[in-house]
C-alpha cells in the first residue's frame, strides 16, 4: 500500500453532509450566493464611507467654528482699537507728544467780525447776483 503525504478531503467536501449544506452548491446557487455576498460587501463599504465622511465634515465644522470665534474676537479687538484711535483724548495726546503742539493762549486768538456786512461774504454775492438777474 502506498502511503500518501497528505490527506485527501475531496470526497468529504463533495459528500452530502446534513450539518454543512452550503458546501454543496450548484453553479447557479453559487453565483446567487456570491452576488449576495458582494452586495453585502458593497453596502457595508458605502455605510463605512458615509460614516467616514460624517466624521471628516464634523472635524471641518469644528475647525471653522474655532476660526469664526478667533475672527470675531479679533474683530472686537480691532473695533476697540479704532474707537480709542478716533477719540479726542487720543488726538490731543498725539498732538501734544508727537507733533509738539501746545494749548492756545487766549491772546493769540483773533476774532473776525461776522460776514454779514463784508463785501466778500457769500450772502452779499448772492444778493448781488439776484439783483443782476431780476432786472
Amino acid at each position: 500500500m502506498e502511503q500518501k503525504l497528505y490527506r485527501d478531503y475531496s470526497n468529504w467536501l463533495l459528500a452530502e453532509n446534513a450539518r454543512l449544506p452550503f458546501l454543496r452548491l450548484d453553479r447557479a446557487s453559487f453565483r446567487r450566493w456570491l452576488a449576495g455576498l458582494a452586495g453585502v460587501f458593497v453596502f457595508a463599504s458605502l455605510l463605512l464611507w458615509q460614516r467616514m465622511q460624517v466624521v471628516k465634515l464634523g472635524y471641518q465644522v469644528a475647525t471653522l467654528q474655532k476660526q469664526e470665534q478667533d475672527l470675531a474676537s479679533g474683530n472686537q479687538l480691532l473695533q476697540r482699537q479704532l474707537q480709542d484711535l478716533n477719540s479726542l483724548a487720543h488726538a490731543e495726546q498725539v498732538a501734544r507728544e508727537q507733533l509738539g503742539m501746545q494749548a492756545v493762549n487766549p491772546r493769540q486768538v483773533i476774532t473776525l467780525p461776522s460776514g454779514q456786512g463784508s463785501p466778500f461774504s457769500p450772502a452779499t454775492w448772492w444778493r448781488g447776483l439776484k439783483g443782476l438777474f431780476s432786472r
